[in-house]
């Protein structure tokens, strides 16, 4: 603040009103400054406009009378100049902790009292349904942060329950006020847990066994408690350094890498698929989200039919592709793998995509859930510089390059699939191998590294699979089409 008198102060707060989402936080630490100088009353119309007497408006319909102040005659002047500096004084802060989109408006208010009613009128949720609906969705989707303490989590979320607490129905008897504050601890408590970073899974686990629950300011104490007990808790990995002793090199020693961000061994910082997962989000959430197509693009796929049939596939990929986006550009169709969860194997219709491959005789078939039939020639192996992608058939007659994400599941990989991709991990190492891209509803997979003990395992499979197996990848085909 700018000064201990209250006439030379010019930015009273340091919270700058700049719309809907720092409203709440603006209003309540100017609510605490006007309060402290006894000039609240100015604004909320407790100390009224001096008059020369007493007005009365005896022809209100409704029974209601307005009454001002009243002040002798010789002091009217007076007593008028000082409630008007005091509300141009007000009104001069709030233009002052707004940006100029909200302060250029102001002025023609001419008092704090009709300034500080007409933003409350915009921005509290309390007058308009859709700002509660984006607050609700930003406390629905608000998770713990890597590397964000328990204090700063819990911060971030009573911000936003903070604004949802305007639009509380209002309650006039001690009983309902009491089970209301017990109702919305329990919902409160809840939300926030949800959000807690896995690694805090066994205290969650342990509050929620409780009975009956814990408030929420003991689960918070109790997370914080936990959390200051950790060894790493004031380190930061950059000042951890272990020493010991060296032992002899033999031929099968390996060098222990652990990663200084997730503090997980088997790869470093450069390699942690946590970190490339949360910079990927956070470069999402600053350049807003992929451009979306419209509804009527997907019109010719029914949304109550489960089954997508490969023709279907096929248009929603071409008409995907066709649109103007710069999201859906670069990789054309000759080279686009997509994931699937309900085709019998990976398939491609390109021989030349194949490092290796071997002939299938008998061919096996292949049934589209349309009734139509597909010949496969032969299965191998995808190399490229940037797929690795083992025991694959080749179906000439198909039109799309396809990933069985049951296929990939078996190879001990984990797939993680968001709005903004998928992300393909060694649950062993926590190294990223893989990563792919959202195409309307469809997942693109853009590169994929397997290592090399995970093909080696897949072939050694595939050259002693049952006919069991067969049967149940080739879509519950007869032993006698095996």
């Amino acid at each position: 603040m700018g000064s201990t008198s209250g006439h030379e102060i010019t930015h009273p707060i340091t919270v700058i009103l700049d719309g809907p989402t720092s409203y709440h936080a603006w209003s309540q630490n100017m609510i605490v400054f006007l309060k402290g100088r006894q000039l609240w009353c100015y604004v909320t119309g407790d100390i009224p406009k001096p008059v020369p007497g007493l007005v009365t408006n005896s022809d209100s319909s409704d029974g209601d009378s307005v009454a001002e102040a009243v002040v002798q005659v010789d002091d009217f002047e007076a007593h008028l100049e000082e409630w008007e500096s005091i509300q141009c004084r007000i009104l001069s802060w709030f233009i002052n902790t707004s940006v100029p989109a909200i302060s250029s408006l102001l002025p023609r208010l001419e008092t704090g009292q009709a300034a500080w009613s007409f933003l409350a009128t915009r921005y509290n949720c309390i007058y308009d349904f859709a700002l509660e609906f984006h607050i609700e969705v930003k406390l629905y989707q608000i998770r713990q942060e890597s590397g964000q303490s328990i204090s700063d989590y819990y911060s971030h979320t009573a911000s936003i329950w903070a604004q949802l607490a305007a639009a509380d129905p209002p309650l006039r008897y001690a009983e309902d006020i009491d089970l209301f504050a017990k109702y919305k601890d329990r919902h409160r408590f809840t939300q926030f847990i949800m959000g807690l970073r896995e690694d805090f899974e066994p205290t969650r686990a342990a509050l929620l066994s409780r009975s009956p629950l814990p408030s929420l300011d003991a689960a918070v104490k109790e997370l914080i408690s936990g959390e200051n007990r950790r060894p790493h808790h004031h380190l930061s990995s950059s000042d951890v350094v272990l020493a010991t002793p060296h032992p002899p090199f033999s031929s099968f020693d390996r060098p222990r890498r652990i990663c200084t961000y997730c503090q997980k061994p088997g790869h470093d910082i450069t390699e942690c698929y946590r970190k490339k997962k949360d910079d990927k989000r956070k470069q999402h959430q600053s350049r807003g989200t992929y451009p979306r197509p419209q509804a009527a693009a997907v019109s010719f796929v029914p949304v109550d039919d489960p089954v997508v049939t490969v023709s279907q596939l096929e248009s929603m990929f071409h008409w995907y592709m066709s649109q103007p986006s710069p999201a859906l550009s670069v990789t054309s169709g000759y080279k686009s793998w997509l994931l699937d969860s309900v085709c019998c194997n990976h398939m491609t219709p390109h021989a030349s995509h194949f490092s290796q491959k071997t002939p299938l005789a008998p061919s096996p078939i292949i049934y589209t859930a349309d009734s139509s039939h597909m010949s496969v020639s032969h299965i191998g192996t995808i190399s490229s510089p940037d797929l690795t992608i083992p025991d694959t058939y080749l179906v000439p007659k198909l039109s799309l390059n396809l990933l069985f994400v049951g296929q990939l599941c078996e190879l001990g990989l984990d797939l993680h699939f968001s709005n903004c991709g998928v992300d393909v991990q060694d649950p062993l190492t926590g190294k990223l191998l893989g990563t792919g891209r959202k195409i309307g509803r469809l997942f693109e997979l853009c590169n994929l590294q397997i290592p090399s003990h995970m093909v080696s395992s897949s072939v050694a499979a595939t050259t002693t699979l049952s006919p069991d197996l067969w049967h149940s990848r080739l879509g519950h085909a007869s032993l006698s089409r095996l």
